[in-house]
């Protein structure tokens, strides 16, 4: 299930932009405002197509590259409810009109199966559940006997898709699938055929989509191979393929299929540099991603709807893990830490009363089923990417790598009780009323701003009070 954990994460982590610790990501804003402005437009042309005859185009265009992934992850993002229909039906038209009657069995680059698990994560839907397991056991590429071979680079792009179908069946029903680790060692010889024996045409959004699955398998299950291929991967594409002053790579390395530089891809591909820099700490990374990441939202082509998708498909795990301070720091810290205080002593209990927490988080797990959320694990003594189960009088269950471990009150900050507190449904208003305050007073601002966002459709007349200059925390 640390799958499932992670790929919600990728999309919800509770720090957005920049915190203290690391600098602002450029372009950010403009990433935001394009977000909503465009993904209200695209979602109103599905809305009004969603039924059309002839399905096709739609799945080449108005759904391509996940569009519910997309739309749950804006809603998400957002904390608005609106964009819950959008997810909705680019459900129906993809899973509905194209996967289902096909027998879940449909070409490799059409394979998308992460919105349908967000769908099931997020609302319990039998049909998502039975729709990601049936493509996984049906499908052309990841079928146990598929005769597709998966070690030839130029088969990437749909390799991806499959290991990321078989590793959301996995995340599902637990069951070990044979096929994820020939996808996952496909891939890591198609890195050799790229930068190693240099026998492949590079193509650098095919390879972001290899990276992205590649990152996904090592976050459901840990391998030492993956990290040092995806740094070698990004290595080899900012070497050969990355054209500074147009802030962008190169669409390939052959003159036949086009060798000039394409910002709209970028943003396939700058989230393997925010997790290499989250990884290892190295300041290379950084500089590089947010190259990428700021060159592609300068000059992105918004004016098409596959293009959108493929801006926002992964771009909200890059904004995530680069929100974020190096793994390797924390480490460092935390040694620090442990060097100056042998004994360690738990966070002071919150001063207020945790029960709205308790009748908010409850409600959130009655609708949902579970929620995920980055708060600190006393037993790792770091920030982790949790999903949270269980609520009791005592604390919260929290299910990390397959694990459920108990958080109780007591050793809960009180900026990771404000992170809780946007578990809280909307009608929650004490739980996000509390949660405001908390993160103010842990100068939590992003959270704090996510908060206050759900606050104000809620009851605008308590935020106004509360964000009164004289009722600052």
């Amino acid at each position: 299930m640390a799958h499932l954990a992670f790929l919600v994460l990728a999309v919800t982590s509770p720090t957005w932009g920049s915190t203290a610790a690391v600098p602002p990501i450029p372009q950010f804003e403009r990433w935001e405002a394009n977000m909503v402005s465009y993904g209200l437009k695209y979602a109103a042309e599905l809305a009004a197509h969603r039924d059309d005859a002839d399905v096709t185009p739609l799945i080449e265009t108005a759904v391509y590259y996940d569009a519910a992934r997309t739309y749950h992850q804006i809603g998400t993002y957002t904390g608005d409810p609106q964009w819950r229909q959008p997810m909705l039906d680019a459900i129906h038209v993809y899973r509905d009109r194209f996967v289902i009657p096909n027998g879940y069995d449909v070409a490799g680059h059409v394979l998308f199966s992460d919105g349908m698990l967000l769908h099931l994560i997020a609302t319990g839907d039998a049909i998502s559940r039975e729709t990601v397991l049936q493509m996984a056991a049906k499908d052309r590429w990841t079928r146990p006997d598929s005769p597709i071979p998966l070690d030839g680079a130029g088969g990437t792009r749909e390799t991806a898709y499959a290991l990321k179908a078989l590793i959301n069946a996995r995340a599902i029903d637990g069951i070990q699938r044979p096929r994820i680790a020939v996808a996952v060692d496909g891939i890591i010889q198609h890195i050799d055929q790229w930068f190693v024996s240099k026998t492949a045409e590079l193509r650098p959004f095919f390879i972001g989509l290899a990276l992205e699955a590649l990152i996904a398998a090592d976050e459901a299950e840990p391998d030492p191979r993956i990290l040092p291929a995806v740094r070698f991967a990004c290595d080899g594409l900012w070497d050969r393929m990355w054209v500074a002053e147009a802030g962008a790579f190169r669409y390939t390395d052959n003159e036949k299929a086009g060798t000039d530089p394409t910002a709209d891809l970028n943003l396939l591909i700058a989230p393997a540099y925010a997790w290499v820099y989250r990884r290892t700490g190295d300041a290379r990374y950084l500089e590089r991603g947010d190259l990428a990441f700021a060159g592609g939202v300068r000059a992105a082509y918004l004016d098409g709807v596959k293009q959108f998708h493929q801006n926002y498909r992964w771009s909200f795990a890059y904004v995530a893990w680069r929100s974020q301070p190096p793994l390797t720091v924390r480490s460092a810290r935390r040694a620090s830490a442990e060097k100056k205080a042998p004994v360690a002593v738990r966070p002071a209990a919150p001063v207020v009363d945790t029960a709205p927490w308790r009748d908010g988080i409850a409600a959130a797990l009655r609708e949902h089923g579970r929620w995920p959320v980055v708060i600190e694990l006393p037993l790792l003594g770091d920030l982790a990417e949790v999903s949270v189960v269980a609520v009791t009088s005592s604390g919260v269950d929290a299910e990390h790598r397959g694990n459920v471990l108990p958080v109780r009150w007591h050793e809960i900050t009180d900026a990771d009780l404000a992170r809780l507190g946007q578990l809280a449904l909307p009608d929650e208003a004490p739980a996000l009323d509390l949660a405001w305050r908390l993160a103010g007073a842990a100068k939590d601002k992003r959270t704090r701003d996510a908060i206050g966002y759900r606050l104000l459709k809620v009851d605008e007349q308590r935020f106004r009070a509360l964000s009164a200059p004289s009722a600052a925390p």
